[in-house]
């Protein structure tokens, strides 16, 4: 019954799933049947409990074989790469690599096979997946080796990071805008240490990042408008964007100068205000 899911059945009635193999004794009319039965109740436990924790993994896993055949996919695999389950089991996993990388991809395979250790896939290396539409996505991809009763298995974790080197990408421009402004530009927390300073900071109140960064903003604010600062900074915490006004600020030579202020809240990733 190879293929089958093959069940015995006790005296008491209750029934378990069952492993059996057959062989031959004797011949003719003494040929026996003799059926090694073994109960893989607890293996197809341990089966089941693998295949709940691959599903509900957050990352694509896909498990290949030393003949660089694929054996195994998990929902977001499907999701990833748009095939069924059924379109890549059994296909080489260059179906899911981008055509430019084919020549090279057996070679990699190859090495790590021959020092199978979990780590990541070409660190330092631009690594991207092809889906069945063809188009290409970059990706993030850490190896894992599993030894089966079938041989070894190399698990590849693989994640889209589109939207993270998007991020980084805007994240970069924006610095590159702050850092050629030729406005003062700072950021502080919410308790008024400065965490930023730009050029345009150092031309107009004197200090370099290096003097200015991790100071309290007190150091610029002349004594009797301290008060006012707490204020804005109490007003920022409640989302509040001060519109610009105009105030006066003290200089590394301890020179009072007159300057135009807009101060906005930085929120993180959550929402919330910190700066």
């Amino acid at each position: 019954g190879a293929g089958m899911q093959l069940a015995g059945r006790r005296k008491d009635g209750s029934e378990f799933p069952a492993e059996i193999s057959l062989s031959a004794v004797g011949s003719g009319d003494d040929l026996l049947v003799s059926a090694a039965i073994r109960d893989v109740t607890d293996r197809q436990r341990a089966e089941a409990k693998f295949r709940g924790l691959l599903e509900a993994a957050p990352d694509a896993i896909v498990g290949v074989g030393s003949d660089g055949k694929i054996a195994l996919v998990n929902a977001q695999a499907e999701r990833l790469f748009g095939y069924d389950r059924d379109e890549m089991i059994g296909q080489a996993v260059e179906l899911l690599v981008p055509e430019t990388a084919h020549h090279v991809h057996p070679g990699h395979r190859s090495t790590y096979f021959s020092d199978p250790r979990s780590r990541p896939m070409g660190a330092g290396m631009q690594l991207a997946g092809r889906r069945k539409d063809g188009s290409e996505f970059p990706a993030e991809i850490s190896l894992s080796s599993i030894e089966t009763e079938d041989g070894l298995l190399v698990s590849a974790a693989i994640r889209d990071v589109t939207e993270r080197r998007e991020a980084a990408e805007v994240q970069a421009r924006l610095a590159s805008i702050v850092q050629s402004s030729h406005d003062a530009i700072m950021g502080k927390t919410l308790d008024g240490i400065i965490t930023s300073w730009n050029p345009g900071a150092e031309r107009l109140y004197g200090y370099s990042a290096e003097e200015i960064v991790g100071r309290d903003v007190d150091v610029l604010v002349p004594h009797e408008l301290k008060r006012h600062e707490a204020d804005i900074l109490e007003r920022i915490a409640r989302s509040e964007r001060i519109e610009q006004y105009t105030t006066e600020r003290v200089r590394r030579n301890g020179s009072i100068v007159t300057v135009a202020l807009t101060v906005s809240p930085i929120a993180d990733s959550t929402g919330t205000i910190v700066g």
